[in-house]
């Protein structure tokens, strides 16, 4: 007799090709129609704040700037501010009027109009030795003096860095909550006057220097840097300055930061969508991981942020 066919285990039965074909339709390139992200794609379109949001907090700014303002400016910062329309009060707190920020607002210098002026700097950067424009901080005044003085021999003579200058210094000129550093100011008197473009940076931490709610958080970060517009443009009108509203966000479980948190992407956005508001070069802080390593968490935790800042419309990540 013949022997009964045995039939083959069902964990056997595959398609011939199936799980090639599967795997060749992974690996392929997404068709264009459905590419998440093409070339074109403009950021400024993730706005976490509705219009009445951006309202709100832009007004809570400028109350707090009326009312509470900021203390610790050096002489010669109240002596410009005060010139411009700032008010110094009995208890060394410096107020600004609402019409004066937006007075200093409608002279600040925004976006470069003509992306010519970049191109020659970074080319510039490249021949010199660097790859990028350069960014640099001072921890006093005078060290600033000899920065200034080593970049004239860099770029040629003082006109010549003047007329190209090719690093940024970047200035904690706020000790939140809502203080001027006075170092840091001296420093950037100098720099602007030596035609050095200023990175803005208010940095509270949300839950320690900073409102624990992340609307206080953005709001006091806005209203700190929007003194520091009234600062820049009471000295020098118009000079080149990014409004750098970089709050960051406490874990209230152990007080560390948690830049890897989904609170900071939030932060992120919202004050990207508070630079374009102002129409102003915007900057802030992301891409940062709480993980210990460089595993998934590192890699989801950065992309995410990175992306919310993208979408928000930030110039300077």
């Amino acid at each position: 007799m013949a022997e009964p066919m045995m039939s083959k285990p069902a964990g056997d039965r595959r398609r011939p090709g199936g799980r090639e074909a599967r795997r060749a339709l992974r690996t392929a390139p997404l068709a264009e129609a459905i590419r998440p992200v093409r070339a074109g794609l403009e950021g400024g379109h993730y706005r976490p704040l509705s219009d009445a949001a951006v309202q709100k907090v832009h007004q809570t700014a400028l109350r707090m700037l009326e009312e509470i303002g900021l203390a610790d400016a050096p002489e010669s910062g109240i002596e410009a501010m005060t010139a411009a329309g700032a008010i110094l009060g009995d208890d060394g707190r410096l107020r600004f009027p609402p019409a004066l920020v937006e007075d200093m607002l409608a002279l600040a210098g925004r976006d470069t109009p003509d992306p010519t002026d970049l191109d020659l700097n970074t080319l510039y950067a490249v021949i010199s030795g660097t790859s990028k424009h350069g960014g640099s901080s001072f921890t006093h005044y005078k060290r600033a003096e000899m920065g200034l003085e080593m970049l004239h021999m860099v770029a040629g003579s003082e006109e010549a860095w003047r007329a190209r200058p090719f690093v940024s210094n970047s200035n904690c000129f706020v000790v939140p909550p809502m203080k001027f550093a006075t170092e840091s100011c001296l420093v950037m008197e100098t720099l602007i006057r030596g035609g050095m473009p200023i990175l803005l940076l208010s940095a509270g931490q949300a839950g320690a220097t900073a409102p624990t709610p992340l609307a206080g958080a953005v709001t006091q970060a806005v209203a700190e840097c929007l003194a520091g517009v009234v600062y820049v443009n009471a000295i020098k009108p118009g000079h080149p300055a990014i409004f750098g509203t970089w709050p960051f966000v406490s874990d209230l479980r152990t007080g560390a930061m948690s830049g890897g948190s989904a609170e900071q992407g939030l932060l992120t956005a919202a004050c990207g969508q508070m630079a374009r508001f102002y129409d102003l070069p915007g900057g802030s802080a992301c891409g940062m991981s709480d993980s210990k390593a460089p595993d998934m968490q590192a890699g989801y935790e950065r992309g995410i942020s990175n992306v919310m800042a993208g979408l928000s419309g930030l110039n300077l990540i």
